[in-house]
């Protein structure tokens, strides 16, 4: 049983060491752990500090991407590329600006899947303080099966997919906090060169809508598909709100908590 986080990161070393470093300090069985990381060639400290992340566990990967142009706008292309690369059960779509609080929080993961194992879950920490649904940790069939990722908002994409699907719960004995973001500007999540189109990326999200449906139906057409959550949900409603309206905002849904 293993897991892979994936963590794009951008002009922030510290935050991108103090989150890895959460992950196997806390975690009880590093072996099991892994990470696939991508940082920017611009990005001089995290570059020439490589070594220093690497030495951290041996579980660890580094890939280094050249276009300073892709920002927040290309997250669902980086987040792609590295869970393509994943060969563990599970993946996590991870960044530089979470810390894992819980100890051993690999057992309660691990143990709950082991249990329950199903081939298409969403399953998401207990996230303090904060909206609750970034940072998704799902399954490497789902992502096989619905092929590349569709959305800048990759978290509400999944969201979007889990709960009309019902294959989402939530870890609720393993906490994380998000760290509060001071610069935008100076981060991976936006382009230093391009500014975002707010229209283009409206329409981007408006397309997305044309393709989630066929991500559903594979779901639900699949014979590994299994429901282990129960949603009542205005699909319309959902998608307008969370993926159209600025971005992912916290509703009053009532995901399986264990």
């Amino acid at each position: 049983m293993s897991i892979t986080f994936l963590i794009p990161s951008r002009n922030r070393f510290n935050d991108l060491l103090d989150s890895i470093n959460e992950i196997y300090n806390k975690a009880l069985n590093k072996d099991n752990v892994y990470t696939i990381i991508t940082i920017y060639k611009e990005d001089e400290e995290t570059y020439k500090n490589i070594n220093e992340i690497k030495k951290i566990n041996k579980n660890i990967s580094i890939l280094v991407n050249e276009d300073n142009n892709m920002g927040y706008i290309n997250m669902d292309v980086l987040w792609d590329k590295m869970a393509n690369l994943a060969k563990t059960e599970l993946i996590a779509l991870w960044t530089d600006r979470i810390k894992i609080l819980t100890e051993n929080w690999d057992k309660y993961l691990f143990d709950y899947y082991n249990k329950n194992k199903k081939s298409y879950m969403v399953i998401r920490f207990n996230e303090l303080k904060t909206w609750q649904w970034a940072y998704p940790i799902t399954t490497l069939k789902l992502h096989k099966l619905i092929g590349i990722y569709k959305s800048t908002a990759v978290d509400a994409y999944i969201r979007y997919i889990a709960e009309i699907t019902n294959i989402d719960i939530v870890l609720k004995n393993v906490s994380i906090l998000r760290i509060p973001q001071k610069d935008l500007k100076s981060t991976y999540l936006t382009s230093h060169n391009i500014k975002i189109n707010k229209k283009n990326l409206f329409r981007k999200k408006k397309l997305i809508k044309q393709i989630l449906d066929k991500d559903i139906i594979k779901i639900l057409k699949d014979k590994e598909y299994c429901k282990i959550s129960n949603h009542t949900i205005d699909k319309k409603k959902w998608f307008n709100s969370q993926m159209i309206a600025g971005g992912p905002k916290i509703n009053k849904y009532k995901p399986k908590i264990i």
